[in-house]
């Protein structure tokens, strides 16, 4: 039983970081949608650093 709290303790947590990676918004650009926050996220790209980056 603690064996399989502690692998749902650690799913969370990684599904917590996906998520919390996934919904990044570069500053300014708030609202933006399509083409154009696919523009400020490349360009904020450089800036981002991390784990869950390739």
């Amino acid at each position: 039983m603690a064996e399989r709290r502690a692998e749902v303790a650690e799913r969370e947590a990684r599904e917590t970081k996906i998520r919390k990676h996934g919904s990044y918004t570069p500053p300014g650009a708030e609202g933006l949608t399509g083409w154009a926050l696919l523009d400020a996220l490349k360009t904020d790209l450089p800036n981002l650093h991390g784990d869950l980056l390739p």
